[in-house]
């Protein structure tokens, strides 16, 4: 059975998450929570636990693994570190150009997943800072509920 890798920081888990995940054919998958170590700041605002919590309510198609994959800093040996979270891969699927080279550099096989509009995490943190709603239509309902919480007690 082929393994597959689909890597994001998932800050909020949003619409174009759910729009890549449903791209990838593999049986068995493995969502990696990057800068898992990272939260409660501008650019990472939930934590390991409740962005996993987001994945696992919100994307119920297919089963899959969720993994903190932590920032090194070292690009060097970023996919390494990967590997040795996640174990042995067979693809990645990533609509991240940095992700895409360092994987094809290491010998793995990469697919372009497509991108969808407007959704951004980074534009759904700016909404949720400046006490928009435009941002609920942008994630599954399933989330909401957590962001709310979550900006409650920032």
């Amino acid at each position: 059975m082929k393994r597959a890798l689909y890597i994001g920081r998932f800050q909020p888990f949003h619409l174009g998450h759910i729009y890549a995940l449903s791209q990838i054919v593999e049986p068995d998958i493995i969502i990696g929570i990057g800068s898992s170590q990272y939260s409660r700041t501008d650019n990472n605002p939930y934590t390991y636990e409740e962005r996993k919590s987001m994945i696992e309510h919100a994307w119920k198609e297919q089963q899959a693994t969720i993994l903190a994959i932590t920032d090194i800093h070292d690009e060097t040996k970023w996919v390494e570190h990967v590997i040795e979270t996640t174990g042995q891969i067979d693809i990645v699927y990533t609509g991240n150009a940095w992700v895409k080279e360092l994987f094809e550099k290491a010998g793995y096989k990469v697919k372009d997943i497509i991108i969808k509009n407007p959704y951004s995490g980074t534009t759904i943190r700016k909404m949720i800072q400046n006490e928009s709603d435009e941002w609920e239509s942008m994630v599954p309902p399933e989330v909401v509920s957590t962001i709310k919480t979550v900006s409650k007690n920032l």
